[in-house]
């Protein structure tokens, strides 16, 4: 199974990058796996030493397929930076969210290496692929600029564009993403 999809420019239209409401539902009803891991509509909790084991595998996985969007906050905040909530269901089937407490937050950096750590109120993205010895471009860590703070949503949106630039990418390879069963 594989999913194309194609745009068009219309003249002084807003430029609006979303995924396809199709892949939302297909989220919801079919269950959909990327490597070992379920494709889900919400962000995921890092709490535990056993749920950032879980986390660093999968990050790490040649199986995975879709990016790893992680979040985390400072020692007394809850500020992600982004809501994960909205960032999760924004990117529903195109990548997974992860919210790291900081203590764990801080254990990434001594496992992949300081240049791939996490910084609150920032998005790590880890795109497909990753290892410890990658190029940093490759897995951005993307900070809520001025411009965009000023809009609330702009930020989500933002990481919604690119993450939705990581699935047009040349790669064909979709073997990892499959519902159960198939």
């Amino acid at each position: 199974m594989a999913l194309k999809t194609s745009c068009s420019d219309v003249p002084n239209a807003p430029l609006v990058v979303a995924p396809p409401k199709l892949l939302g539902a297909w989220v919801e009803r079919l269950e959909l796996q990327d490597g070992d891991l379920a494709v889900l509509g919400e962000a995921r909790d890092v709490h535990d030493a056993s749920q950032l084991d879980a986390f660093c595998k999968h990050v790490v996985s040649k199986e995975r397929q879709l990016p790893v969007i992680a979040l985390t906050t400072s020692p007394r905040s809850r500020f992600y930076g982004v809501d994960p909530r909205g960032l999760a269901e924004a990117v529903r089937g195109l990548a997974h969210v992860a919210c790291l407490v900081p203590d764990l937050a801080n254990e990434v950096v001594r496992r992949f290496g300081k240049d791939f750590g996490l910084v609150h109120g920032a998005a790590r993205i880890y795109a497909a692929g990753f290892n410890p010895d990658a190029f940093v471009q490759d897995h951005p860590l993307i900070r809520d600029t001025s411009v965009r703070a000023k809009d609330p949503g702009a930020f989500r949106r933002f990481l919604c564009e690119k993450v939705c630039a990581l699935s047009v990418s040349p790669r064909t390879e979709f073997d990892g993403l499959l519902a159960k069963g198939t």
